[in-house]
């Protein structure tokens, strides 16, 4: 018996950035067309505001976590098929990172900010802070299993790029806090923020950054390919050559 398989889930990580990417802009697009927002610049949470592109607002950040949750437990089985015989405690955290930054993807897509500020606003920092840490304890994972030397350049990109995320994370953080100390509003609906350009600016930047972190993981992913098992106990996401073993040998014809 044959059992059905996608010889590759690199299409994953790709189609889930590009989704991310080119939805969040055409709701910008709508929105600017429509005169809702203002061209420069509106933070990525000013899209779910108003119809038409709340739609688009909403099922671009369902779709993504759907698709990151897929992601994200195809790179924790990469990793625990790369090594079978050590600790999964340092994956799982990694997977539970990525989890969580798709659950604040969802909050903050359910949770519009004018009517549920502070939800949304812990829906954004889950999104984009756990993504970031994500990126972090990926590069460090990867590194500790000794992955990075078969793409040193890849390593060192991926290094770089959750390094920069991090410091651009981290600045929003400053900003939102030395707001709050100030005694100013900080709520991203409250347009005489002090630094409502700088942080609608970074975080845009924030996520054209996670969308190139996640096209590189397409190099892991497509070493994976997906199956229907014979039980439940089995493996639905395997190695790829290991796709098309469970292939019953061919019944030999009966002579006449």
């Amino acid at each position: 018996m044959k059992f059905c398989c996608f010889n590759t889930l690199a299409i994953v990580p790709v189609l889930w950035s590009v989704l991310m990417f080119l939805g969040f802009v055409s709701g910008y697009i709508v929105a600017v067309t429509l005169g809702h927002l203002e061209p420069f610049v509106p933070y990525i949470s000013d899209l779910g505001l108003n119809a038409p592109e709340s739609y688009i607002f909403s099922a671009v950040c369902t779709l993504s976590a759907i698709l990151g949750a897929i992601t994200m437990y195809g790179e924790y089985k990469y990793f625990k098929l790369s090594n079978p015989n050590g600790k999964d405690l340092h994956n799982k955290i990694i997977l539970g990172n990525g989890l969580l930054s798709c659950v604040g993807i969802l909050i903050a897509g359910y949770f519009q900010e004018f009517e549920y500020e502070y939800v949304h606003l812990i829906g954004a920092v889950l999104a984009f802070g756990q993504a970031n840490l994500y990126a972090i304890c990926h590069c460090y994972y990867y590194y500790k299993l000794s992955l990075w030397k078969d793409n040193t350049r890849l390593f060192l990109f991926r290094v770089a790029l959750a390094s920069s995320l991090t410091s651009i994370f981290l600045c929003l953080s400053l900003l939102f806090i030395g707001c709050k100390i100030y005694d100013h509003s900080c709520m991203l609906a409250d347009w005489d923020f002090p630094f409502r350009q700088e942080c609608a600016t970074m975080e845009w930047f924030e996520l054209i950054g996670i969308c190139i972190f996640l096209l590189t993981l397409k190099k892991e992913m497509q070493q994976l390919g997906f199956r229907v098992p014979k039980s439940l106990k089995e493996d639905w996401i395997v190695k790829t050559e290991k796709c098309y073993d469970d292939v019953e040998a061919p019944e030999d014809p009966i002579s006449g």
